[in-house]
């Protein structure tokens, strides 16, 4: 009965998803205005002068919430929908909805860049992303978070069995006014505070307080901004 639920949602949907492999990569304002309306009859919330440019790629469209006059650049890939929570080791915070994705007021993701939100992600107001940064919500780890004395070394394909993996999950928070630099990796659980900037190639894997510079693999905050 699954399977042909499946068959006849795809059947059905199929038409929308011809419409939205034709518009993708047409550019201008004719092309973002006709990813705009695409996007918001598959789900998505968007303000009425949000821009989409070429080739997004959006899963799970119905979890996304973007503010007014915000940018989503070229080639961003948002990764969206809450996961199996029966397959996660450790929840490391829960600050926004599983699965969701809130990007507020005057922000631009720019080219290249991929947030994966199964653990929530929230970008505040008038915030950067540069290109090719990345932010998870949902990683592997290498070790068992609550119990040091195990030493099983856990794989990093989700192909495997999921008692041979280590999930961790942790809302991403970047509060308002923060700037991520090209290239950054942002990692679940994460939250940065407000004004602050993370420097180019840093791997973020703390907190990072109000009104500061940080940088580093991984990262160190370097001074108050």
């Amino acid at each position: 009965m699954k399977k042909i639920v499946n068959i006849t949602k795809a059947i059905l949907t199929f038409p929308l998803n011809l419409v939205g492999a034709s518009i993708k990569n047409i550019d201008g304002p004719i092309g973002d205005r006709l990813r705009w309306y695409y996007w918001r009859l598959n789900g998505a919330k968007l303000s009425w002068n949000v821009r989409i440019d070429t080739n997004v790629s959006i899963v799970n469209p119905k979890y996304l919430v973007v503010g007014s006059n915000t940018w989503i650049d070229k080639n961003v890939v948002l990764i969206l929908g809450p996961p199996n929570l029966k397959r996660v080791h450790k929840i490391l915070s829960n600050k926004i909805s599983f699965g969701s994705l809130i990007i507020q007021d005057n922000c631009h993701i720019s080219t290249n860049v991929l947030i994966q939100a199964h653990g929530g992600v929230f970008v505040g107001e008038s915030s950067g992303i540069a290109s090719n940064s990345c932010i998870y919500s949902l990683s592997h780890h290498y070790r068992n978070l609550d119990d040091s004395d195990n030493k099983y070394n856990y794989k990093y394909s989700p192909m495997v069995l999921n008692e041979q993996q280590y999930l961790v999950i942790g809302s991403v928070i970047l509060n308002k006014n923060c700037g991520i630099g090209v290239g950054c990796s942002i990692m679940p659980g994460v939250e940065i505070g407000e004004n602050s900037w993370i420097t180019i190639n840093s791997y973020v894997i703390k907190n990072v307080p109000s009104n500061t510079i940080a940088s580093g693999s991984p990262i160190n905050i370097l001074k108050a901004r």
